[in-house]
């Protein structure tokens, strides 16, 4: 997962990527050990629409750094 791509995650088809915005909200929190979280925070619809955006505009960049990023943002 450390090494999945935005421009693959964005070449998946809508059941994956639900599937993989649901473990990365997980993985969040489970790193963060806590039971709320920033994943929690926000809605995955906000969220799967802020990965997808930031992915198109980053087909390079690794879909679990875009996605701390964009969990970052929903702290503030």
């Amino acid at each position: 997962m450390s090494k999945v791509t935005c421009g693959a995650f964005l070449k998946l088809d809508s059941q994956a990527k639900a599937v993989l915005i649901a473990w990365l909200r997980g993985y969040h929190s489970g790193k963060r050990h806590e039971i709320e979280s920033a994943a929690e925070e926000v809605s995955p619809y906000a969220y799967g629409g802020k990965l997808a955006r930031h992915c198109a505009e980053n087909p390079a960049a690794l879909l679990i750094a875009v996605s701390e990023e964009i969990l970052a943002e929903g702290e503030q």
